[in-house]
C-alpha cells in the first residue's frame, strides 16, 4: 500500500509531457527488445538447421569405395551432398 502511494507521488510530481515521453521511451525499448529476441531466435534456428544439415553429409568409407566403383553410386553421393549444401546456403541466407 505504501509502495503504491510512493509510486503515485512520483507520478503526480512529474508533468504529463514528461510522463508521456517516458512512456513512449519504455514502449520503444520494449519493442526493440522483442525485435532483437526474434532476430536472435531466427539466427539460432538457422545455425541449428545448418549444423544439422552439415552433419548428415554422406562420406563413403574405404570399404564402400572398394565395393562402389560404380559411377552411378558416386554420382548419387555427390548430388546428395550438393543438395545439402544448397539447402544450408539457402537457410543461412534467409537468416
Amino acid at each position: 500500500m505504501q509502495q503504491k502511494s510512493v509510486a503515485l507521488l512520483m507520478i503526480e510530481e512529474k508533468p504529463k509531457e514528461l510522463l508521456a515521453v517516458e512512456n513512449a521511451a519504455m514502449e520503444f525499448d520494449a519493442s526493440t527488445i522483442i525485435r532483437l529476441c526474434k532476430d536472435l531466435l531466427g539466427i539460432t534456428r538457422g545455425l541449428r538447421e545448418t549444423w544439422c544439415l552439415e552433419s548428415i553429409k554422406v562420406q563413403p568409407n574405404d570399404e564402400t569405395k572398394k565395393k562402389a566403383d560404380n559411377e552411378a553410386v558416386k554420382e548419387v553421393f555427390d548430388k546428395f551432398n550438393q543438395l545439402i549444401d544448397r539447402i544450408a546456403a539457402l537457410e543461412s541466407s534467409s537468416v
